[in-house]
């Protein structure tokens, strides 16, 4: 089953399953190189390891569901995780808690997911009603 194009890459359900994983293990690695000491860093970092993991774990619930609506309920988990771990990410860069280079590719990595897993959930939706 395709989910559509970003870009010139297709992308599968495989493909953005493991581009998910990577996109958590590099949230990991980033909450890791937060300032140690800092009440922000533990709790901004808490926060976005939290989201960044449950799109992953949500998003392989959603491959395995067992109906359209337990399919539908899934992806939607990932797709508001994928809009709090976007929330997270730019409270870490606007705090300076990290460089800007650091953040800028993580950010729109973040962008892109979120982007997919909406369109995904919109036509899974749509076709539910049909």
């Amino acid at each position: 089953m395709s989910m559509g194009n970003i870009g010139k890459e297709k992308v599968t359900p495989e493909t953005l399953g493991k581009r998910i994983y990577e996109f958590s293990l590099r949230a990991l690695r980033l909450v890791n190189a937060l300032p140690k000491r800092q009440v922000a860093s533990k709790v901004l970092g808490e926060q976005l390891l939290r989201s960044a993991t449950s799109i992953a774990a949500n998003y392989e619930e959603a491959r395995g569901a067992i109906s359209r609506a337990d399919f539908i309920a899934k992806l939607g988990i990932a797709y508001k995780e994928s809009r709090e771990v976007y929330l997270w990410l730019s409270m870490i860069a606007d705090a300076k808690l990290l460089p800007e280079n650091r953040m800028k590719s993580i950010i729109a990595e973040a962008e892109e997911i979120r982007a997919i897993l909406g369109s995904s959930l919109k036509t899974a939706r749509l076709k539910k009603g049909k």
